[in-house]
């Protein structure tokens, strides 16, 4: 597995959506090859991705409340 640190975003839009889990598991799961990390704690937000199914999303991370968006 990779893991991919992602980018802590502060400035959201009212574009934006945000994926959320209120509990401390990954907010996605599949079984590719790359885990994506919380840019502020490092909690693996998404786990098992494949890069296109990931693109431009802001995941809030369950343990910090940051957000995060991917860029891939």
């Amino acid at each position: 597995m990779t893991n991919v640190v992602l980018t802590v975003e502060t400035n959201l839009s009212p574009d934006d959506s945000v994926l959320v889990n209120d509990t401390l598991v990954p907010v996605l799961t599949d079984s590719g090859p790359n885990n994506y990390l919380c840019g502020d704690c490092g909690f693996v937000v998404a786990e098992g991705m494949h890069a296109g199914k990931v693109q431009n999303l802001v995941i809030r991370c369950p343990r910090c409340k940051a957000n995060n968006r991917t860029r891939t």
